[in-house]
């Protein structure tokens, strides 16, 4: 599977989704906190995000619902109905430092400063392991 979307998570406290062939703009939001890391579940349907644990809020891991059009008809921001509302949130006090879907997209693999390794349940935000 080749996806066709390039999604860019970084200090300015903004993610964004860009159409990978035209390298226009897909949508864009912006967080309480820097994104410190982002990724697309294995059929692009969802993107995670990972936000540092600063300005007061705590370092979170948000999941959020990519539309339905994603993909090869996509080419503007205007073509793409997004809710900036995530399907679930998992927060720690643990700087969280890099995630990766799992194999069936039904759990985020979390890796912390403090070299631990939590799975998540992406239907209920709760730690497995």
């Amino acid at each position: 599977y080749s996806s066709t979307m390039l999604a860019v998570g970084g200090m300015d406290f903004k993610t964004s989704v860009f159409n990978l062939r035209t390298g226009d703009p897909l949508l864009s939001w912006e967080h309480r906190s820097p994104c410190r890391c982002v990724g697309f579940s294995h059929d692009d349907r969802t993107l995670f995000t990972i936000t540092d644990g600063k300005m007061g809020e705590k370092s979170s891991l948000k999941l959020w619902k990519l539309p339905a059009a994603c993909g090869d008809g996509v080419s503007t921001q205007n073509d793409w109905k997004f809710k900036n509302e995530p399907l679930s949130v998992f927060s720690t006090s643990e700087a969280m430092l890099y995630a990766a879907h799992g194999p069936t997209n039904d759990t985020i693999y979390v890796g912390s400063d403090d070299g631990s390794v939590a799975i998540i349940d992406t239907e209920t935000s709760k730690e497995i392991h």
